[in-house]
């Protein structure tokens, strides 16, 4: 479930928000906050988050990966489950929100894949400014499934890309060299 907290908020007064529940999220200047992850999403968040760091931190030039943070962008305040930079567009330690749209954001959903919809959470990041995109459904009934979404090349402005993993696939990235999962792994 999806409860709109407020409406006509902007980004700057949703910061100051402090009292916001954890994972909120503003949206073309409505605060959204989603229902609270299940254990199966708990788990399969930290099974990819232990994977990604492990990737990350095995050799120099990996970049910087982590978990909820909300994206400080004009007018909104996206709050990906994980997210991941590389090197040269990594955030500052000390910053409080991360000031630039990740390389890679990683949502896993709440909302069945059969039943989620796509297109608001491609329109979030339709300004050209995401390469990729992740959305993770740990509670398939057939097991974990993942929709990824990709630029075909840096010139694209959407993300014209789109595969289907199931359990028996592997999750990977052209931009993490060296790093893959066995969807079916996401659950210990």
């Amino acid at each position: 479930m999806v409860l709109i907290v407020r409406q006509g908020v902007t980004a700057d007064e949703f910061f100051a928000m402090d009292w916001l529940p954890r994972g909120a999220e503003l949206i073309d200047g409505e605060i959204i906050v989603e229902d609270s992850p299940r254990i199966r999403q708990h788990l399969a968040v930290a099974e990819l988050y232990l994977r990604m760091h492990a990737w990350v931190t095995a050799g120099p030039g990996r970049g910087v990966c982590g978990n909820p943070a909300e994206v400080d962008v004009p007018e909104r305040a996206e709050v990906p489950t994980l997210w991941w930079y590389s090197d040269r567009r990594a955030p500052t330690v000390g910053d409080i929100h991360l000031r630039e749209i990740p390389d890679l954001a990683i949502y896993v959903s709440v909302v069945p894949i059969s039943e989620l919809e796509p297109e608001p959470v491609l329109a979030r990041y339709s300004d050209g400014s995401l390469p990729e995109l992740w959305v993770v459904d740990p509670q398939s009934e057939s097991g974990p499934l993942v929709r990824v979404f990709r630029r075909s090349s840096p010139e694209m402005r959407s993300l014209d890309l789109q595969l289907m993993l199931s359990v028996d696939d592997v999750l990977d990235s052209p931009q993490l060299e060296g790093f893959s999962v066995k969807v079916r792994d996401l659950l210990p």
